[in-house]
Protein backbone atom coordinates (compact mmCIF):
# COMPACT_ATOMS: atom_id res chain seq x y z
CA UNK A 1 0.00 0.00 0.00
CA UNK A 2 2.41 2.02 0.71
CA UNK A 3 4.67 1.76 -2.35
CA UNK A 4 1.13 2.64 -4.08
CA UNK A 5 1.37 5.73 -2.22
CA UNK A 6 4.49 6.82 -2.74
CA UNK A 7 4.72 6.05 -6.80
CA UNK A 8 0.73 8.21 -6.48
CA UNK A 9 2.15 11.08 -4.85
CA UNK A 10 5.86 11.48 -6.70
CA UNK A 11 7.63 10.63 -3.79
CA UNK A 12 9.43 7.31 -5.07
CA UNK A 13 12.66 8.85 -5.98
CA UNK A 14 12.71 10.92 -2.88
CA UNK A 15 12.26 7.76 -0.46
CA UNK A 16 14.92 5.94 -2.42
CA UNK A 17 17.26 8.48 -2.22
CA UNK A 18 16.48 9.12 1.36
CA UNK A 19 16.82 5.32 2.26
CA UNK A 20 20.23 4.99 0.07
CA UNK A 21 21.62 8.29 1.99
CA UNK A 22 20.77 6.32 5.53
CA UNK A 23 22.83 3.45 4.44
CA UNK A 24 25.59 5.63 3.22
CA UNK A 25 25.49 7.14 6.76
CA UNK A 26 25.07 3.86 8.92
CA UNK A 27 28.35 2.26 7.04
CA UNK A 28 30.49 5.59 7.45
CA UNK A 29 29.13 5.60 11.60
CA UNK A 30 30.55 1.63 11.53
CA UNK A 31 34.35 2.30 9.85
CA UNK A 32 37.15 3.33 11.85
CA UNK A 33 38.18 6.62 11.32
CA UNK A 34 41.28 8.05 9.43
CA UNK A 35 44.70 8.38 10.77
CA UNK A 36 45.82 11.73 11.11
CA UNK A 37 47.50 13.72 8.08
CA UNK A 38 51.09 13.98 9.26
CA UNK A 39 52.05 17.14 10.68
CA UNK A 40 54.21 19.85 8.46
CA UNK A 41 57.29 21.33 10.27
CA UNK A 42 58.82 24.81 8.14
CA UNK A 43 61.81 26.47 8.98
CA UNK A 44 62.71 29.79 7.46
CA UNK A 45 65.61 31.96 8.31
CA UNK A 46 66.15 35.39 7.19
CA UNK A 47 69.58 37.41 7.23
CA UNK A 48 71.87 39.75 5.53
CA UNK A 49 75.09 39.15 3.68
CA UNK A 50 78.00 41.71 3.73
CA UNK A 51 76.21 44.14 1.47
CA UNK A 52 73.54 44.50 3.62
CA UNK A 53 70.90 42.85 1.11
CA UNK A 54 68.62 40.41 2.78
CA UNK A 55 68.80 37.28 1.97
CA UNK A 56 66.49 34.01 3.14
CA UNK A 57 66.89 29.68 3.21
CA UNK A 58 65.02 27.56 4.73
CA UNK A 59 63.66 24.21 4.53
CA UNK A 60 60.56 21.60 5.58
CA UNK A 61 59.76 18.07 6.51
CA UNK A 62 56.64 15.79 7.01
CA UNK A 63 56.48 14.10 10.55
CA UNK A 64 54.62 11.54 10.82
CA UNK A 65 55.86 9.33 13.90
CA UNK A 66 59.06 9.94 16.30
CA UNK A 67 61.08 12.63 15.22
CA UNK A 68 62.66 14.97 12.60
CA UNK A 69 65.91 16.87 12.72
CA UNK A 70 65.85 20.07 10.33
CA UNK A 71 69.21 21.20 9.26
CA UNK A 72 70.32 23.93 7.26
CA UNK A 73 74.11 25.20 5.97
CA UNK A 74 74.91 28.98 4.43
CA UNK A 75 77.21 29.02 1.67
CA UNK A 76 77.82 32.41 2.47
CA UNK A 77 78.38 34.62 5.69
CA UNK A 78 75.56 36.03 7.19
CA UNK A 79 74.62 38.31 10.13
CA UNK A 80 71.05 39.90 12.34
CA UNK A 81 69.88 36.12 11.34
CA UNK A 82 66.66 35.40 12.32
CA UNK A 83 65.26 31.62 12.37
CA UNK A 84 60.94 31.01 13.13
CA UNK A 85 59.97 27.49 12.75
CA UNK A 86 56.12 27.16 11.78
CA UNK A 87 54.32 24.06 12.64
CA UNK A 88 51.19 23.06 14.50
CA UNK A 89 53.02 23.22 18.19
CA UNK A 90 49.61 20.95 19.71
CA UNK A 91 50.92 18.05 17.78
CA UNK A 92 54.81 19.35 16.96
CA UNK A 93 56.69 19.55 20.25
CA UNK A 94 60.12 21.94 18.98
CA UNK A 95 62.85 21.05 21.51
CA UNK A 96 65.24 23.73 19.98
CA UNK A 97 66.99 25.71 17.72
CA UNK A 98 70.85 25.45 17.31
CA UNK A 99 73.16 27.20 15.60
CA UNK A 100 76.36 24.69 15.10
CA UNK A 101 76.71 23.44 19.09
CA UNK A 102 75.17 26.63 20.54
CA UNK A 103 71.34 26.76 22.09
CA UNK A 104 69.53 29.55 20.79
CA UNK A 105 66.93 30.94 23.38
CA UNK A 106 63.35 30.80 21.47
CA UNK A 107 60.77 33.00 21.61
CA UNK A 108 57.89 30.57 21.80
CA UNK A 109 54.69 32.32 21.29
CA UNK A 110 52.66 31.94 17.85
CA UNK A 111 56.18 30.32 16.23
CA UNK A 112 59.05 29.91 17.69
CA UNK A 113 61.71 32.71 17.16
CA UNK A 114 65.12 32.44 17.42
CA UNK A 115 68.03 34.91 16.85
CA UNK A 116 71.52 34.96 15.42
CA UNK A 117 74.30 37.50 15.12
CA UNK A 118 76.33 35.84 12.84
CA UNK A 119 76.00 32.28 11.32
CA UNK A 120 79.23 31.58 9.38
CA UNK A 121 79.12 29.18 6.33
CA UNK A 122 79.59 25.67 7.48
CA UNK A 123 77.90 26.03 10.63
CA UNK A 124 74.67 24.46 10.65
CA UNK A 125 70.96 25.33 11.78
CA UNK A 126 69.40 22.64 13.05
CA UNK A 127 66.06 22.29 14.78
CA UNK A 128 64.94 19.09 16.04
CA UNK A 129 61.00 17.92 16.70
CA UNK A 130 58.91 15.30 17.71
CA UNK A 131 55.17 14.25 18.04
CA UNK A 132 53.92 15.77 21.01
Amino acid sequence: MWGWLRRKLGLFDLFATLEHLNRQVAHALTRPPPPPPPAFVCVLIEGKDEHERPLTAGTSGLLSEGSLCLAVQCMVPLHDVRVTVFCDLQRVSVQGIFCGVHYLAACVGECPVAYVAAWLPGVLIRVPCALR
